[in-house]
């Protein structure tokens, strides 16, 4: 299925190629541009899950596949939020975690965002 296909995480054929790129990417994930993506992805992420738990203030009637669209969208950008992180665990050798795994796929996504949804 199309929600199930990978990003793309990369690792350098010598370790100082590795550890430059996960310094640089760290320093992205600081960055003040990068730092305001994330508040707005992330208010975008919030946004789609209201709609999709049917908390829309302009009341949306959605159908299956609109529902189903709008998962794979919160979905993706998921993935972008977590690419940074993710990828330097990568460059450093370290396993990911779900939260962290942008090969997450939308059932698990799905689980996790209910059960975060009801806390």
């Amino acid at each position: 299925m199309i929600e199930n296909l990978p990003l793309v995480v990369n690792t350098f054929e010598s370790e100082s190629d590795n550890r430059k790129a996960a310094a640089e990417l760290s320093e992205l994930r600081r960055h003040p541009g990068w730092l305001f993506l994330e508040k707005v992805l992330q208010l975008n992420v919030e946004r789609l899950g209201t709609i999709l738990l049917g908390e829309d203030p302009d009341n949306r009637e959605l159908n299956e596949q609109e529902r189903q669209l709008l998962k794979l969208r919160r979905l993706d950008l998921k993935k972008l939020l977590a690419m940074p992180r993710a990828q330097i665990k990568v460059l450093e050798g370290q396993p990911l975690e779900p939260e962290d795994d942008p090969y997450y796929s939308v059932e698990q996504f799905t689980k996790a965002s209910e059960s975060g949804a009801k806390k």
